[in-house]
């Protein structure tokens, strides 16, 4: 009995054993398998009938497994084969915004953005008088209106060449213009030191408009330094990255995009920015300086007058100071403008203040007698203080001297899960034209429509939903130095109807 226990212990063990090597895939090990169990049945461990019974198991399982393998390959076969008959064709990126080529070397990407604002004037016209207003204009009453509305295509071909297109939709209301190309321009991109690009373009001039996209400001309108920035026009630019935090541009542009009343003249501008706290190895901080300037000079339409640099109050309010000049009844006058610009910006952490100023000498010219009618400067600046209430840090929003959107840390979820991220902001600003003088010769000209000094302390207060959305919420409060008149805002009666704007502007913005 001992002696059979033994054989049947031992057999059931190497039973056990065979199986599980027979389960291996690879056939060199099937061989070896195979080569054991034979050795088995000669030695008596097995019998006869537990050899073929194993070996047919064994039988099924390999053809199942070689069934299955064959399966596999031929799928995979037929996939690459599809892969490599649409290697060259392009798709709809992950985003479904935009799309890529099949070499990668291109790109067309869907842009837009759509800013609604509503905004509520304390006015300073009496109730008496408002009635005779221009009930249209943002000082007889509250308004709500398409402050941008956009679409486009931005992108890159062949990998060296980037370019944007992007068309104006507030033609269909509101306070934009109604120029149907708001951006359109090709980039030659090779090379970050020196692009060169061509179109109509932000002209290379401030830090406040040229280094911030309006979907990225810090307050629902830029400061009164904008007044005075060239703004979108066509032209050529050189510009690039030489280095590390620091970028530079020169640019050649026409005042208007026709010739109609440019009448073939160029205007120059260039910028010069750099973050010295690279240069100072910080990697949480830093601390831009630019400056930039432009010149030119630009006809005006034929006519009696002719504006110089009209001044608007901040959130869109009056024009605060028109000055004109007379260049005889139908005939022309020239425009001379050199502008100089100065840039400051510090961030570190959650805080950040940025501040910036403009000078620019006009001289206006009776083109018939060669005589300068009008001359002198205007001076803007502001200094703005901002904090990120969520703790955003400032240094990753900011790259080469110029700002995109800050890094949300959590965008709100209706669950709670995320609040956004929340900002408050305090900005001084102001405007000086009180150099500009009448030289008393060519022609009289009026220069104290409106007033020709101003100041303008706003408060706002940001919620970014998520990186597409953000509510705006800003209160200004303008002072003028100069009471502004009832026959400058077009009212009946004479006199002065105050010196004080107020402002509330709410904005909902979504961009892509």
């Amino acid at each position: 009995m001992k002696k059979t226990t033994t054989t049947i212990t031992a057999k059931q063990i190497a039973i056990a054993v065979a199986a599980v090597c027979a389960s291996l895939s690879m056939p060199a090990a099937a061989n070896e398998n195979k080569a054991m169990l034979d050795l088995m049945l000669k030695k008596g461990v097995i019998t006869q009938k537990d050899y073929d019974e194993f070996m047919e198991a064994n039988k099924e399982a390999d053809e199942n497994k070689a069934f299955k393998d064959s399966r596999i390959d031929k799928d995979v076969s037929k996939s690459i084969t599809f892969i490599q008959k649409r290697a060259n064709d392009g798709a709809v990126k992950p985003s479904g915004f935009g799309w890529v080529s099949g070499d990668g070397k291109s790109e067309l990407n869907l842009t837009g953005r759509l800013h609604i604002d509503t905004r509520f004037f304390n006015s300073m016209i009496p109730d008496n008088q408002r009635a005779d207003a221009d009930t249209s204009s943002p000082r007889s009453g509250n308004q709500m209106d398409f402050r941008r509305a956009r679409i486009g295509f931005t992108g890159k071909l062949w990998n060296d060449f980037n370019y944007e297109l992007v068309w104006n939709g507030n033609a269909i209301g509101g306070s934009g213009s109604t120029a149907n190309i708001d951006t359109g321009w090709l980039n030659y991109s090779a090379k970050k030191e020196a692009q060169f690009r061509i179109g109509r373009f932000k002209q290379p001039f401030n830090l406040e408009d040229y280094g911030t996209s309006s979907n990225n400001i810090d307050f629902i309108e830029r400061s009164y330094v904008n007044v005075l920035n060239p703004g979108k026009k066509l032209g050529m630019m050189l510009h690039g990255v030489p280095s590390d935090g620091t970028a530079y541009a020169v640019s050649l542009f026409q005042q208007d995009d026709t010739t109609t009343s440019a009448s073939g003249h160029f205007q120059a501008a260039g910028r010069y920015a750099t973050d010295l706290g690279k240069a100072a190895r910080w990697t949480d901080k830093f601390l831009h300086l630019g400056v930039a300037g432009s010149y030119g000079s630009y006809d005006t339409t034929a006519s009696a007058t002719a504006a110089i640099q009209d001044i608007r109050t901040e959130h869109r309010g009056m024009n605060a100071f028109t000055p004109t000049f007379n260049a005889g009844t139908a005939l022309r006058g020239e425009i001379t403008k050199e502008l100089r610009g100065a840039e400051f910006a510090y961030g570190q952490g959650a805080f950040k203040v940025q501040a910036e100023m403009a000078e620019a000498d006009f001289n206006a010219r009776n083109l018939t007698t060669q005589i300068d009618v009008v001359r002198g400067k205007y001076r803007t600046h502001y200094v703005a203080f901002l904090y990120n209430l969520t703790g955003e840090n400032w240094y990753d929003s900011y790259k080469d001297g110029a700002f995109s959107s800050i890094k949300i840390k959590s965008n709100y979820d209706s669950s709670g899960s995320g609040i956004g991220a929340w900002q408050i902001g305090l900005r001084f600003s102001g405007y000086d034209a009180t150099d500009l003088q009448n030289t008393g010769l060519g022609g009289a000209s009026t220069l104290t429509n409106g007033s020709n000094k101003g100041k303008t302390t706003t408060l706002g207060l940001t919620w970014f939903i998520n990186p597409n959305s953000r509510v705006m919420l800003n209160h200004s409060i303008t002072t003028f130095d100069q009471p502004i008149t009832a026959a400058y805002l077009g009212l009946t009666g004479a006199g002065t109807v105050g010196d004080r704007e107020s402002v509330t502007t709410l904005r909902a913005q979504y961009n892509f």
